[in-house]
């Protein structure tokens, strides 16, 4: 008991200060902190089994919030003439993906912008009421979210919710069933996404933990996002869920595909 808590504190000292290498590893791999670990307080336990792992999510975690600090700080910046034109787009590039030729897509679960700069999906919305069964996402307790129903009067008829984000009044519509996986598409939002689907999203876990629920793996997942919010890799971790394509203002690319010689410059697939 007492070498756990030594070693928690250990790991509490490492993550606050910059701890020279030499004191952990020396020449033949071990330093005079992880002797004394190691030799007396817990004997037999390698000193890397915690550190290294921890060490590891600390630089991830790092990595994820300065890649979430620069988007926001870029869409933010946006024009609003921009966005207007780039959200017209971005609405007709997730519409065409819609149609697949495998799979009849009945159920829509999408969302309307509220954040600065977010794409706003708006347009989509109104394009495909009546032709599926659309619905906006409502956010819950513990991280937790279900999707809604809506109707044609949905912006008349919405009601502030958690973070002062328009969701569906309560009692207007009906819940997605994950039974309808199926034949439904997700349209997912995320600061950043990569060419291999991963995704960045703002921090809450909603759209994972959503995504993650059992069947919904047989759903369609598609990250609308700004061309500018393509990086080269997300820095991802073992709960994050991508998506089966992102779409963006200029076009569409189909992720988990080696893209060096399928996409032009501009993104778009050849």
């Amino acid at each position: 008991m007492i070498g756990h808590v030594v070693l928690l504190f250990a790991e509490f000292l490492l993550s606050k200060t910059q701890v020279p290498s030499y004191l952990l590893v020396e020449k033949h791999g071990v330093g005079p902190v992880h002797f004394l670990v190691s030799s007396f307080i817990m004997p037999g336990v390698q000193l890397s089994d915690f550190i290294w792992p921890f060490l590891r999510v600390t630089r991830l975690t790092k990595r994820r919030n300065e890649l979430r600090g620069e988007m926001r700080r870029i869409v933010a910046a946006l024009d609003e003439r921009w966005l207007r034109a780039a959200n017209s787009q971005l609405s007709a590039e997730v519409g065409a993906v819609l149609v697949q030729p495998e799979r009849t897509i009945r159920h829509l679960l999408l969302w309307a912008g509220f954040f600065p700069g977010e794409p706003d999906l708006s347009d989509l919305i109104d394009h495909e009421l009546g032709r599926r069964v659309i619905y906006l996402p409502v956010l819950q307790e513990k991280g937790t979210m279900e999707f809604v129903s809506i109707a044609r009067d949905w912006r008349a008829s919405a009601v502030s919710g958690a973070f002062q984000i328009p969701e569906p009044a309560p009692g207007s519509g009906a819940r997605f069933e994950t039974r309808w996986a199926q034949e439904a598409a997700v349209i997912v939002p995320g600061l950043a996404f990569d060419r291999s689907g991963n995704r960045l999203g703002r921090g809450g876990g909603h759209y994972d933990r959503f995504l993650a629920r059992p069947g919904m793996d047989q759903a369609l997942k598609i990250g609308a996002c700004w061309s500018l919010q393509l990086v080269d890799e997300v820095p991802v971790e073992d709960h994050d869920i991508g998506v089966d394509w992102v779409c963006h203002e200029r076009g569409t690319l189909r992720t988990g595909i080696e893209t060096s010689d399928d996409f032009d410059e501009d993104g778009e697939d050849e």
